[in-house]
């Protein structure tokens, strides 16, 4: 089911099975490396991905593509700056603010994706921004 998954050690069994697509979306289509997600498991709960921090150069711009394409969605990127055991950490991360259903953070997800694939062609910037 998940083999190219497994291939680029990325542990699919820990993986919300709602979030499986975009994470796949993300990495292998996009080269975006993740880091972390969740989907939220009750009502009003907060969807989250964090990126992994080689990708911060490139996020900004999405993150800006994603809020022209999606606006009033309640759904946003976040420059996270942080001291962490291993010195300072920086990661970008996007989420909802807390969808009110499940069935609202599959249709979040589900437009992340089109503008995700939309913005870029086998890892690339498209030039259609």
């Amino acid at each position: 089911m998940c083999a190219d998954l497994l291939e680029y050690e990325i542990p699919f069994e820990d993986i919300d099975v709602e979030m499986i697509e975009i994470i796949k979306i993300l990495n292998f289509k996009c080269k975006i490396k993740t880091k972390y997600c969740c989907f939220g498991h009750r009502d009003k709960a907060t969807l989250y991905i964090m990126f992994h921090e080689d990708m911060n150069d490139y996020l900004e711009e999405l993150a800006t593509k994603t809020a022209e394409k999606i606006a009033g969605v309640d759904f946003s990127f976040h420059f996270w700056i942080r001291k962490g055991t291993k010195g300072v950490l920086k990661n970008w991360s996007c989420k909802t603010n807390g969808a009110k259903t499940k069935s609202d953070r599959c249709r979040i997800l589900k437009e992340f994706a089109e503008v995700v694939s939309e913005f870029y062609v086998e890892g690339e910037v498209t030039n259609n921004r």
